[in-house]
This record gives structure tokens, C-alpha cells and sequence, in this order.
């Protein structure tokens, strides 16, 4: 959360670890600045359930069709 809105790329290592530690679906939030950060968390291989984008997206850095297609396709494999 403290890199929300900072553009400055997500927390992944700390979310990875929070969610394989937890029953609990884990979202990713705060930090996502480019659609290669939506890419990292894809290739990640962590049981993360979700992003959230806020300023990327409203900035036109993250566009929201080609992210979904991104993260679905991991999940499909």
C-alpha cells in the first residue's frame, strides 16, 4: 500500500511471501507502474489472486485489456 500511487513498481518479493503464507486470497495493490510490472507478477509463479492498478491505468501506462489477456493466459496454461 505504501507504493500506491508512487508509480515505483509493485512489492512483489513481500506479496509473494504474504501469500503463500495465508489461507486468504492475496491482491496485489500499490506500485503497478507499466504493463512489465503486470508481466513480472504473471511470470511469478506466486498463488497472488489479483492486481490492482489505479494511476497506471488512469495514465494510460497500463492498458487494462492487454493486462487481462496477460494474466489469463498464465492462468490458463
Amino acid at each position: 500500500i505504501s507504493r500506491d500511487g508512487a508509480m515505483q513498481g509493485p512489492n512483489l518479493k513481500a506479496t509473494a511471501e504474504l501469500a503463500a503464507k495465508v489461507k486468504t486470497p492475496v491482491i496485489l495493490s500499490g506500485g503497478v507502474s507499466s504493463i512489465e510490472d503486470i508481466k513480472r507478477i504473471a511470470k511469478s509463479g506466486t498463488s497472488i489472486e489479483g492486481v490492482i492498478s489505479g494511476r497506471a491505468v488512469y495514465d494510460g501506462y497500463v492498458d487494462v485489456a492487454q493486462a487481462v489477456a496477460i494474466l489469463e493466459g498464465v492462468s490458463r496454461c
